[in-house]
């Protein structure tokens, strides 16, 4: 992977030497890419990386003095590559950013906001075709939780009814929301650059090994392509568009490659959390908030505390205010089943003075329950989080200590 990234920095340099014909949007993109580089911020390559990183202050301003340049440039907002190139980047940055201080990140991500909400402004003005909409709407999507990516395909699906385009997000909110890959959806791949982009951060955000596989051949030879095109055209007026294009394609490149790395190395790709026992999966859980950034005086109550629900007692940093954790390694859990669970545990909120309540479950949870969580917080006045099998999956495949304790994985040093 550094290998990778060393060979990109070197592709950066050359595309620069062309600056006079790249627009001057592509400009401030490769500009601020170089000073990330010389900063070392881009693609580290693990966690102690990043906790030396983040106490470079040049970096979090680099950041938001970017942000600030191109909040008010409104003739940028019609320009769905300037900001496909931006979403892909931060994509990449993201996980760099979230080890900032908490009121850092979320300065940043208000500032993303503040663009957003100027640009969808707009949209209900402009003449707009489905690519310009897409596109406009996914760079920003793609960085929030998946209910809002869903309601924003519904509301896509609706207004576009009837059209060539409508199938395809029909697919996609399959996709998304029930993991129902159809290889027909890597036709979006060959048919347009910025909605195969779209489509691929997509694909990187909920995607399996097999289906990024799929998508790596067809970046690692349309990267190749483009770039055989920018050498040969020498610093000619048109390699400009090229240049846009391979940018986009190459950042997407070494985010799938990344991703599929962490494949390579712990050869895992689902994890059944139904082969561990109901105390080791609590036992599963406890370790994830031991480890986890935030969060401190874990508790396991074990079986205990498994009565009223409150498996696992955890204090959060930032608020310094208590939080209940539940483990249910149930295989069938439904609306009636959270309800009756919150039921049990809303004593024990109340008697440690909690902030809020998360849920884990060992299976995926419907919409449904995910709307269920919202309500009884909306009425309870709780924060209530539900996580499923999904993000716990996520969270331990990235975790060789926990691949080994809980599922017998070898770690691999090479």
């Amino acid at each position: 992977m550094l290998d990778e990234i060393s060979q990109f920095k070197i592709e950066i340099e050359q595309c620069f030497e062309s600056k006079d014909y790249i627009n001057r949007d592509i400009k401030r993109i490769i500009n601020f890419l170089i000073n990330l580089f010389n900063s070392d911020v881009i693609f580290v390559e693990d966690e102690e990386d990043l906790k030396n990183l983040v106490k470079i202050e040049f970096i979090i301003n680099d950041i938001s003095e970017y942000l600030d340049s191109i909040k008010n440039i409104e003739d940028l907002w019609k320009d769905y590559n300037f900001w496909l190139i931006n979403s892909i980047f931060f994509y990449h940055i993201w996980k760099v950013i979230q080890y900032f201080e908490p009121v850092t990140s979320i300065k940043i991500k208000h500032k993303f906001d503040e663009i957003w909400a100027e640009i969808e402004s707009q949209i209900v003005k402009w003449k707009t075709d489905f690519k310009l909409e897409f596109v406009l709407n996914m760079c920003f999507l793609i960085f929030k939780e998946k209910k809002e990516i869903l309601a924003y395909l519904e509301g896509l699906k609706i207004k576009i009814r009837n059209t060539k385009e409508a199938n395809s997000i029909e697919k996609l909110l399959d996709f998304i929301s029930s993991r129902n890959f159809e290889v027909s959806l890597i036709k979006l791949l060959e048919n347009d650059i910025e909605i195969a982009s779209c489509f691929t951060l997509i694909l990187l955000k909920f995607g399996k090994k097999t289906e990024l596989d799929i998508a790596k051949n067809y970046f690692d030879s349309k990267v190749n392509e483009l770039w055989k095109r920018i050498i040969k055209l020498n610093n000619k007026p048109e390699i400009g568009s090229f240049i846009r294009d391979w940018l986009c394609l190459r950042l997407l490149q070494i985010q799938i490659n990344k991703k599929l790395s962490f494949y390579n190395i712990y050869n895992v790709d689902e994890l059944n959390f139904f082969t561990l026992s109901p105390r080791n999966f609590e036992r599963l859980l406890f370790w994830i908030f031991k480890k986890k950034k935030g969060w401190k005086e874990i508790q396991w109550r074990g079986a205990g505390g498994s009565e009223k629900g409150k498996d696992i007692l955890a204090l959060k940093k930032k608020s310094e205010r208590n939080w209940i954790i539940q483990a249910k390694r149930d295989k069938n859990f439904s609306r009636s089943n959270f309800e009756q669970e919150f039921e049990k545990v809303l004593s024990e909120l109340k008697s440690y003075d909690c902030e809020g309540y998360q849920i884990f479950l060992a299976r995926n949870a419907t919409e449904d329950i995910f709307k269920c969580g919202e309500e009884l917080a909306k009425e309870y006045k709780y924060q209530i989080k539900v996580k499923d099998r999904e993000e716990i999956n996520y969270i331990v495949k990235h975790e060789p200590i926990l691949l080994r304790e809980f599922f017998n994985y070898p770690i691999k040093t090479n």
